[in-house]
Order: C-alpha cells, then sequence, then structure tokens
C-alpha cells in the first residue's frame, strides 16, 4: 500500500477523531462537530478500503495470468494449435483387405539436423555398404540405437529440406509376416526429373524368422523419437575393391544430414499394437517363405522409385 495514501488516511482519522471527542465536551456546535468527525472518519476507514482493493487489483494479474496460459497451452488439444499439429503428424491407414497396414508419420524440414555419422564403419552384410540407392536399420556397438540410413548417392543435398514421410508397413501376407519401412521424399516434380525418378522413394522389407532381426526392428519402430542418417558413399572413407575387375564391392557410407523427431505416446500405441498383431500372425504360419511374402508384397505395392508406396490419408483408420 503507498506510504503517501496511509498518511492520508491517518490524518483524516485522527482529525475526524479528535472532532468528534471535542464535540462531546464541548455544549456549542456538538451536533455540527459530531457530525464532521463521524464523516471524516468514515471517508477513512473508505480511503483504507479503497486501497486495499487497488493493491489487490493490482497484484492478482501477475500472480494469475501463468496458470490461464499453461491450462490453454496444456489442454485436451481441441483448443490448441499446437496440439492439433501434432495430431495431424501421422494417420493409420489400410488397404486390401486389412493385409496392408501402415503408420505414417510425417517429418516436416524442421526435423533436419546435423548428423551423427559423419563416419560410418559397417560391416558389409549390411545392403547399404552395397548399395546406392536403399534404406535399412542398422546398430553401432558404441551407440547401438537402432537408426535408419537411408543412403542416396549424388542426391541427398536436393532431399535436404524438404517435407520426408517414413511409414511403418505391417504386410499380413499369406506365407509370411513382413516388416517394411518405407520413406518418400516429397520433391517437387523438377528434381525428380532432374533425378532421373518419378518418386522419391526408399524401401525395406524384413522377415522375422531371425530373432536378432525381430529385436532390433522392434525396437527401432518403437522408439519415442525416430532417428533417419540420409547418407552417401564415401571414397575416403574406406571401400573393398575386387582386384580382379576393380569394381567397387562395399563402400562405407558418410552420413550427410540426419531427421530426428519425437512420435506422439497414442502414435506409438497403434505401433505397438501392429507390431504386436504382425508377430503373432507370422507364428500361424507352419512354413513361413520370405521369398514368397516378398514376391507378394512387391505385387501389391509399387516399387519406390516409380510410385510413392505409402498409403494415402484417404484411407486412415486409427482403430
Amino acid at each position: 500500500m503507498p506510504v503517501l495514501g496511509l498518511i492520508v488516511m491517518g490524518v483524516v482519522f485522527v482529525t475526524g477523531l479528535i472532532l468528534t471527542v471535542a464535540s462531546l465536551n464541548e455544549r456549542s456546535d456538538r451536533t455540527l462537530g459530531l457530525g464532521l468527525g463521524t464523516v471524516l472518519m468514515v471517508s477513512a476507514i473508505w480511503l483504507l478500503i479503497a486501497l486495499a482493493r487497488q493493491r489487490k487489483s493490482a497484484i492478482t494479474p501477475a500472480t494469475a495470468a501463468p496458470d490461464v496460459s499453461r491450462a490453454v497451452a496444456t489442454g485436451n488439444g481441441k483448443s490448441s494449435e499446437s496440439a492439433d499439429a501434432k495430431e495431424r503428424s501421422w494417420y493409420f491407414a489400410t488397404t486390401d483387405g486389412n493385409r496392408l497396414r501402415q503408420v505414417v508419420l510425417t517429418l516436416p524440414p524442421s526435423c533436419a539436423r546435423e548428423t551423427r555419422f559423419s563416419e560410418l564403419m559397417l560391416f558389409p552384410h549390411y545392403r547399404v555398404t552395397q548399395k546406392d540407392w536403399v534404406a535399412e536399420v542398422f546398430t553401432l556397438d558404441a551407440d547401438p540405437g537402432p537408426y535408419l540410413i537411408v543412403r542416396a548417392d549424388g542426391i541427398t543435398s536436393k532431399l535436404h529440406g524438404q517435407v520426408t514421410r517414413i511409414a511403418f508397413a505391417f504386410y499380413h501376407m499369406k506365407s509370411s509376416g513382413i516388416l517394411g519401412i518405407l520413406v518418400n521424399v516429397d520433391c517437387p516434380q523438377a528434381t525428380c526429373r532432374e533425378i532421373g525418378f518419378p518418386n522419391i522413394g526408399f524401401e525395406m522389407l524384413a522377415g522375422l524368422d531371425t530373432e536378432r532381426g525381430v529385436v532390433m526392428y522392434g525396437k527401432f519402430i518403437q522408439r519415442p523419437t525416430t532417428h533417419i542418417c540420409f547418407a552417401e558413399s564415401n571414397v575416403s572413407t574406406g571401400q573393398l575393391v575386387n582386384v580382379a575387375d576393380g569394381r567397387v564391392m562395399t563402400a562405407f557410407p558418410q552420413g550427410k544430414f540426419d531427421l530426428v523427431a519425437d512420435v506422439s505416446p497414442d502414435c506409438l500405441g497403434v505401433i505397438r499394437r501392429e507390431w504386436m498383431s504382425l508377430l503373432a500372425y507370422h507364428k500361424t504360419i507352419s512354413r513361413p517363405d520370405f521369398q514368397t511374402a516378398v514376391n507378394d508384397v512387391c505385387a501389391l505395392v509399387p516399387q519406390a522409385q516409380e510410385k510413392c508406396p505409402i498409403l494415402p490419408p484417404a484411407n486412415d483408420r486409427r482403430s
């Protein structure tokens, strides 16, 4: 409360008190003095109340406003723009009698990061060391991850800054369950023509017959943060060359940039549900045939470089 207000209130109250007491002791003008003293004391009390209200109104906004803004920002998502944007960043779609089931995440350009994998010394059994247009899950002894690497020799710089979609595909084929990981970069048509492909897509199909593969793929698709490394082969990192004909047999990839994005809990819930369903379905097949299942998938899903194999949101079915 301001000091000046206290002083004024005190002076008015004391003056009123003095006039009231004096009016009781003096016979003349008793009514006038008593009335004036009463008015001054009431005025002092009114001033005290007014100052108290002023102080309360000055303090309340500073303490209450943060609570109100927090409630708006962390509500149920219906009135929050950021929550709505997060909700639209993924969808679940099915087709062909529910045999093809995909959880699709959209990664905007803001997800781009400086790569953590400037030099990768991967074992030759990784396809990414032998093919120049491939996607593959990998793990490192010092950094188990797992992570996804997309090797796109000669074009990674053109993919940087573009919207990227990754789909976790759960294929319930008659001869085997198949896990697919699809990466599609929404490049402008001019870029596609320059590169020489109608569509900029990468695909990995994995069987479920080995425990090591099931564990590694399961860990990757269920990570709360999706991490993709876009890479190219790098001569300075090292190559294995066939001495007879000079053909490069293995080229160690070099990361150029990464895409890193958090996965919402509801999306993770759907991924886990579909993963468990696929594993359970695969166990019901007495004699799984991976290659036959891959051929069936290829007959149903377009080649990634020809047409986007990711199902559209029009088929969105979240339950």
